[in-house]
């Protein structure tokens, strides 16, 4: 946490990628495991210090973008029956998977288009909409597919006017 404090005090920084979320879960859990007989304390443990982390990065006025992995979860239906995949941020732990999206306002996801004549291109989806990754725009200053140029994206959210 030392880089993060770092980077949360200095005047230097306007934004901080923090890459990955995912790996860094990781991480803090094999430091846990070894300091508990049940390894479901350790997970506990790694979710309260990620939410408290995660809290204090979204609270600070800097830009923070969180990289993540993704992880599949399940959809179900009215019957409790899986019925799709989602694809969503990835954390070591069921508490955090579950919590995040309601932690943050925006959630993107980097996916590959193809324009007419069958070319890729890289966007950020900033709504789920009928695709299988999982993403959402609080403020609604985004449209659906963006650019995935960070400075433009922090200039629409900041903005009045979509």
């Amino acid at each position: 946490c030392e880089a993060i404090d770092h980077c949360r005090k200095s005047h230097e920084y306007e934004t901080v990628v923090f890459d990955s979320v995912s790996e860094m879960s990781k991480i803090r859990l094999k430091d846990e495991l070894p300091k508990h007989k049940n390894a479901m304390q350790a997970y506990g443990v790694l979710a309260i210090d990620v939410d408290n982390l995660m809290r204090e990065m979204r609270d600070d006025p800097k830009n923070w973008v969180w990289l993540f992995h993704s992880d599949k979860e399940d959809i179900y239906n009215d019957e409790g029956e899986a019925s799709a995949t989602q694809f969503v941020p990835g954390f070591e732990g069921q508490k955090m998977n579950n919590e995040f999206p309601h932690l943050v306002g925006d959630v993107y996801c980097l996916v590959s288009e193809f324009d007419e004549e069958g070319v890729e291109k890289r966007m950020l989806r900033t709504r789920t909409g009928d695709t299988a990754f999982y993403a959402k725009n609080r403020r609604g200053r985004l449209d659906e597919l963006e650019t995935p140029h960070m400075g433009s994206i922090f200039w629409k959210l900041k903005s009045k006017n979509k």
